[in-house]
């Protein structure tokens, strides 16, 4: 059900990723939007910030869904944040994993393809767990 990247087209997303934040900073300062490409800056920013927080769950199974979903599902984008820092609390990672990942399938399966489809998850680590918030539009 799930395709196993190797590094090597890990790397080839990440850095088409990246080339194309960088395409659009460029374009902006040539158009004289500085303003417009702090924004984008800021933008990167705050995502390498809940990038961050989110491998830092010591969940790198579900890290992996996460930051490889874009990729891999064509009917949505995903947007992810991590609330706060916090390695204070027990979850079955196995079990969330496969969790999100049928719901991804599901996702993929009802909604309509090459629309606007956003999926926001908010993760807000607690001590006694973590609560996940899911919001989909389009």
């Amino acid at each position: 059900m799930e395709k196993e990247w190797d590094i090597v087209e890990v790397l080839r997303h990440s850095r088409h990723d990246w080339l194309n934040r960088l395409q659009l900073i460029k374009g902006n300062l040539d158009l004289n939007r500085i303003d417009r490409a702090k924004a984008v800056i800021d933008e990167i920013i705050i995502e390498a910030q809940h990038e961050s927080r989110l491998t830092n769950l010591k969940m790198p199974l579900f890290a992996s869904l996460l930051l490889k979903s874009n990729w891999e599902n064509p009917s949505f984008k995903l947007e992810y944040e991590v609330l706060q820092d916090s390695d204070s609390f027990q979850m079955d990672e196995e079990r969330i994993t496969n969790w999100t990942c049928l719901f991804f399938h599901c996702l993929n399966e009802a909604i309509e393809a090459f629309q606007e489809n956003h999926l926001s998850i908010s993760i807000d680590p607690q001590s006694d767990g973590v609560r996940f918030f899911l919001i989909l539009a389009g």
